[in-house]
């Protein structure tokens, strides 16, 4: 799968450009295993890379634009590098516009890009993040410019929050970057450290049932709850000067802060505090080879986003209430931002086949829509696959 996305975009690059690309450049989706919408809040989280990718084939050229083609939309857009770079009114143009800002003074000359897909879009695989990351790190290896990699992180949220409008959090783009083979990453989203967590998948299997309901983090009210944990944050640092983030809010605090603000604010904040303590706990978990307890733990985050956060669907609602009934199943939960997207299911190894079977059945009879299933795997991090030069 890897390799036909690969040379699919080296030669739609050289049917368009008439040469070979310098470098080809890949960068994974992601999925996080537990911590969601906590990473703007204070909190860990445990993302990592899996086998599906954008792929970038990119050239140096002496003229001073930038000119990227998309193979999966047919369109394409050229930017003069002499000029101010600017909002666009397509969206796919703005992620590469944000990085180009950002990085247009270190570029010595132009590019020549082509970029194709196999990550599914909207399915909450943070594809948005492997496009803005691939291609600042396509940049700074063509160029050698030694842009260290948290930095490049940071260039594509930055991306997101200006030229994109989703005030995410740097989960995406740190799993993306800094993700390693078998590994989940124990991230630190106050001070960005991590741990790299290995886990035992002897037995078990990650699998994404993705609902086929597509979203926009624009108008799925992503911003609205950032907006109310943060504004419960506010009233509470404002009251304990003891707390410094949400790390410090215990049970008490959340009894009084309960009495003074509105219900979506206290439940915004309620699922913050429980979720920081579940991914501890999940660490401690996988640590101790309780793959059982990792599942509970994943179906109480569920529980956590459709009920307090409010991100779920009746879709995803759905696919979990039935991963429930499954004997084979440790646990499921929605992932991403919400609103429609994947459901990440722990399941037994051998049970996969007929489990995808019944679901996806039992989905499209209540429904009315073919879900799809995806098997993956744990993959290194944003990297250079080929270079040519």
């Amino acid at each position: 799968m890897k390799k036909k996305l690969v040379k699919q975009t080296s030669q739609y690059f050289e049917k368009a450009y008439q040469s070979q690309p310098d470098l080809v450049v890949l960068s994974p989706g992601r999925i996080n295993l537990i911590g969601e919408h906590i990473d703007y809040n204070d909190g860990f989280v445990m993302p990592a890379a899996i086998n599906r990718y954008v792929c970038f084939a990119i050239k140096k050229t002496e003229q001073n634009t930038a000119k990227i083609i998309s193979i999966d939309l047919n369109q394409t857009h050229e930017f003069d590098l002499s000029q101010p770079i600017k909002k666009h009114q397509k969206t796919w143009i703005n992620y590469f516009a944000g990085v180009l800002h950002q990085m247009q003074e270190l570029i010595p000359q132009g590019v020549q890009i082509v970029f194709s897909s196999n990550l599914p879009i909207g399915a909450g695989l943070s594809s948005s993040a492997a496009v803005t990351c691939g291609f600042a790190f396509a940049l700074n290896e063509l160029f050698q410019l030694h842009i260290p990699t948290l930095k490049l992180a940071q260039i594509a949220q930055k991306t997101e929050h200006d030229f994109v409008g989703v005030k995410c959090g740097i989960m995406d783009q740190y799993a993306n970057l800094f993700g390693k083979k078998n590994h989940f990453l124990w991230l630190d989203c106050v001070d960005f450290s991590h741990q790299k967590i290995a886990i035992d998948m002897s037995k078990h299997q990650l699998l994404l049932i993705d609902s086929q309901v597509k979203h926009s983090l624009l108008a799925s009210g992503y911003n609205d709850r950032r907006a109310a944990a943060e504004k419960g944050k506010a009233w509470l640092m404002a009251q304990y000067p003891e707390i410094k983030s949400f790390r410090d809010v215990t049970k008490k605090h959340l009894e009084i802060l309960h009495k003074n603000v509105s219900k979506e604010v206290y439940d915004c904040c309620l699922f913050v505090v429980e979720e920081i303590q579940r991914v501890n706990y999940s660490v401690k978990a996988i640590h101790h080879y309780k793959n059982e307890q990792l599942g509970d733990y994943l179906y109480q985050t569920h529980q956590g986003l459709s009920e307090l956060y409010q991100v779920s669907c009746v879709e995803l609602d759905y696919l979990v209430k039935e991963a429930k009934k499954s004997k084979d199943v440790l646990g499921a939960r929605m992932m991403g931002g919400g609103f429609g997207g994947c459901m990440l299911t722990l399941i037994e190894k051998d049970a996969v086949k007929e489990f995808t079977e019944s679901i996806l059945k039992n989905y499209f009879e209540t429904f009315g829509v073919h879900a799809k299933a995806y098997q993956i795997k744990i993959a290194d991090g944003t990297h250079v696959y080929q270079t040519n030069n």
